[in-house]
Order: structure tokens, then sequence, then C-alpha cells
């Protein structure tokens, strides 16, 4: 665990600020409705005969899931590829994104 500490002069007062690195530390409460609030698991879709290879989504993606590839759609145009799926938010900007509405996304409910 690392501390850093740190003094300020703020007016007349000295204020020592401890900060602790949070790798090891654990929430000490959690909100009640933290399970329904949690994002759910996203499987991304991407319908080959719609998409235009133009690159949007892969390029606006906040998390990366998208990637542009050499390989070819049915249509001739460059094809967009998911890399990992499970760091998507399900966001929905590459689905709003994209002009020709060649991808889409569904929720995934886990069974309990």
């Amino acid at each position: 665990m690392l501390a850093v500490i740190s003094y300020f002069i703020v007016g007349p007062r000295l204020i020592q600020i401890t900060v602790i690195d949070g790798a090891d530390m654990k929430l000490w409460r959690q909100p009640f409705d933290m399970a329904e609030k949690a994002p759910k698991p996203v499987k991304v879709h991407i319908d080959v005969d719609r998409c235009k290879g133009c690159g949007y989504c892969a390029e606006f993606c906040p998390r990366g899931v998208l990637k542009m590839t050499d390989e070819l759609s049915p249509k001739g145009y460059d094809m967009v590829k998911v890399v990992d799926e499970t760091k998507c938010l399900g966001c929905g900007l590459c689905e709003a994104i994209c002009p020709e509405f060649g991808i889409y996304l569904t929720t995934e409910e886990k069974e309990e």
C-alpha cells in the first residue's frame, strides 16, 4: 500500500492530506441498488450487408471494442471486427453514429 502525504498552507493553518493508493482497499459500503444499476453484458452485432466500412464506430468507440480489418464484406467494403466484447459498456455510441444502421447492441440477461 502506497501512502502519499502532502502538506498545504491554507491561511494561518498547515493542513496535512494523506492519499492512500486504493489497489487493496475495499468499499466500506455499497449502494442498495448497485446490482440493478450495474451495466448488463452486451453483445455487439454487425450486419455485414449494411456495413460500408466507414470506420466511425471503431474510431469513436470509447473503450476500443471495435477495430477495422482488411477483410472485405460481400459488397467489397472493409469490415469492422469486435476485438474484445467484454470491454463494451453498452453506451450505444457505435449504434447511434453508424450512418447505415449496420451495427446494433443486444443485452444479455444473466441467469442467477
